[in-house]
């Protein structure tokens, strides 16, 4: 009697293997899904290319752009999205995206960013080509273009109008709106808000300054604290320090030796100097060059 050999496993094993088959077939074209033949080379991958739509490490690429929640690049060397970036953090030695970064951060030794950035951006070189909105952590930070946030290192750059806070040894915006920390502070149009620190200038103040030495060069309004300050043009305010000097002053200078071209106001001090008096001088000096009386101890006045 012959013995029929049963293949208990037949119907299922067809089913798999047509499976497999066709999850082998949709992989194929998921990945082969890039106009490039060579789309999964190493450097496509991590680069995120133009040209190419796929997996990537940890996200996906699509022409040139990067979504997921960490692009690390090539193991942790280069992490480079071609066009934007949009997940949780890209991290490399080397951080690049070549248009807008959103994300919670992106960090590497140089961290560098072609268009607009929304997140935080740590490197030893930060870098940003046009508009941020977040954080910058440094040793050199730059925004070409307008910024909304902290800049924290040792150089901090904005091109355009900053507005928060940029706290380092050297910090430098055109137009302030917030607060500058540092050993050298300087705003090349507007200082709206505070400088602090040791050498703090600014062609028109509109806030206060409060350093070593204080430098507005404009028409300006506020005060300025320090052990020397400077007013080269109108300063409608208040001057505080050892040595003050105004072109002219409206309000008060209150310090050892106070200078002004003009003062409307008070001048209290030690020495008190202007040319034009209107309002009071009280000091051990007091000189009023055009004053009815020229030179008085204790009080001198012209109205």
């Amino acid at each position: 009697m012959s013995r029929r050999r049963v293949n208990r496993g037949g119907p299922l094993r067809a089913i798999w293997g047509r499976a497999v088959a066709c999850g082998a077939v949709a992989l194929a074209t998921t990945l082969g899904s890039s106009r490039d033949a060579n789309a999964l080379e190493p450097e496509t991958v991590f680069t995120c290319a133009d040209d190419y739509e796929g997996p990537a490490l940890l996200g996906w690429c699509t022409d040139g752009s990067y979504y997921g929640p960490v692009h690390l690049g090539s193991l942790g060397v280069l992490a480079w999205a071609e066009e934007d970036f949009g997940g949780l953090a890209q991290i490399s030695l080397l951080a690049y995206t070549d248009d807008d970064f959103v994300g919670v951060a992106q960090v590497g030794v140089l961290s560098g960013v072609g268009g607009n950035h929304i997140g935080i951006q740590a490197g030893v070189v930060a870098y940003v080509d046009q508009q941020m909105a977040g954080v910058q952590l440094g040793a050199f930070n730059y925004v070409d273009e307008d910024a909304w946030g902290l800049q924290l290192a040792g150089i901090s750059v904005c091109d355009s109008s900053f507005g928060g806070g940029q706290i380092g040894a050297g910090n430098f915006t055109d137009t302030l709106d917030g607060v500058q920390l540092g050993l050298l502070n300087n705003t090349d149009k507007k200082a709206q808000g505070m400088q602090i620190g040791g050498l703090s200038m600014t062609r028109r103040l509109g806030g206060l300054q409060i350093g070593w030495f204080n430098l507005a060069i404009n028409n300006s309004a506020g005060g300025q604290l320090g052990v020397m300050n400077s007013a080269e043009d109108d300063l409608e305010g208040v001057q505080l320090g050892a040595f003050s000097y105004a072109e002219a002053m409206y309000g008060v200078q209150l310090g050892a030796v106070n200078v002004a071209e003009r003062v409307e106001g008070f001048q209290v001090g030690v020495l008190n100097v202007t040319d034009h008096l209107i309002g009071a001088q009280i000091g051990v000096f007091n000189i009023a060059t055009r004053a009815p009386v020229p030179f008085l101890p204790v009080v001198n006045a012209d109205w």
